[in-house]
């Protein structure tokens, strides 16, 4: 099975799900925290609906493509469905992860998008997770998506953590 998504070329759900799983164990055994990013684009049904599917799939491409260039080599990002992305920042504090989430975050909001149609315009909101005490890395991705969904209720285009 292949660990790629084939229109982003980021790793799959799959993939990132064994990444998850084994650095959660490696931070408990070598006492290094990481942090979980989960993001969604905003109002992306909207530009499916409005602008076309071929205009969405460009955008998952380009979206995926400034998370790609953006996260550290040791680090992994993967679509994790639909329009939610997903990054691992291995050995790496909330605080830091927060500063590459927010980079994130500005250079898809900053993004030419009214080259690919004169009214797109395009947003992410982001939710983060560092707490390692909650048990699992599946709880702390439940956590990052729960602070993901407190960015969208607080206006969308925004970093919760």
């Amino acid at each position: 099975l292949s660990i790629r998504d084939s229109l982003t070329g980021l790793y799959n759900r799959r993939y990132l799900d064994g990444q998850l799983a084994q650095t959660y164990l490696e931070s408990q055994v070598n006492r290094e925290t990481f942090t979980v990013l989960i993001s969604d684009i905003d109002n992306f049904k909207k530009v499916n609906d409005t602008f076309s599917h071929s205009v969405g799939d460009e955008v998952l491409k380009i979206v995926g493509k400034i998370f790609a260039d953006n996260i550290w080599g040791g680090d992994v990002v993967a679509r994790y469905g639909g329009e939610e992305f997903v990054a691992v920042f291995r050995n790496t504090s909330l605080d830091k992860a927060l500063t590459v989430a927010e980079k994130l975050r500005q250079k898809v909001e900053s993004y030419p998008w009214h080259e690919i149609h004169p009214k797109l315009s395009i947003t992410i909101s982001i939710g983060l997770c560092a707490d390692l005490s909650l048990g699992n890395h599946e709880k702390m991705v439940a956590v990052a998506d729960d602070n993901l969904y407190l960015a969208k209720r607080h206006g969308k285009n925004q970093v919760r953590a």
